[in-house]
């Protein structure tokens, strides 16, 4: 996704002798046993922190972007198209076309897919700001590419 790396996947363990077992038991509560963790960075140094427990499901959830939580987070790369291959490839799975318009001089591309573990993931070709400019919409009732 063009994340940064801070802490590469680590492992970590109900253990009360340690800082981070003692930190985890007070968010987790007992019972966790273990699981992994990596600390990443965006572009623009948002932090995203991903948690792999032992019993995680293997199935992907379904798609519902109605359900009660965060229902997806958005990431820029202007190889839109090379990416949802690579999420595809490992693992996860492509949710909607690969939408487009123009707008002025340039060309947006957006699309939605899911990540492994079920994530829905919005990527888009240009910076957020960018396309998110009310001048930049498709119009109405124009079709996605």
């Amino acid at each position: 996704l063009g994340f940064g790396t801070i802490m590469p996947p680590t492992i970590v363990h109900e253990d009360p002798s340690t800082a981070p077992g003692r930190m985890c038991i007070e968010i987790f509560g007992k019972g966790f046993e273990k699981f992994k963790i990596c600390h990443l960075t965006t572009a623009d140094k948002i932090g995203v922190e991903i948690f792999e427990f032992p019993n995680n499901p293997k199935d992907l959830p379904p798609f519902a972007p109605s359900k009660p939580g965060l229902f997806h987070f958005c990431v820029q790369n202007p190889d839109v198209e090379g990416l949802v291959k690579r999420i595809i490839a490992g693992g996860g799975k492509q949710t909607s076309s690969i939408c487009s318009y123009t707008s002025g001089e340039k060309t947006f591309k957006m699309v939605y897919v899911q990540d492994p573990f079920g994530n829905a993931i919005e990527i888009g070709s240009h910076s957020y700001e960018l396309m998110a400019t009310p001048t930049n919409p498709p119009k109405s009732g124009e079709k996605p590419q």
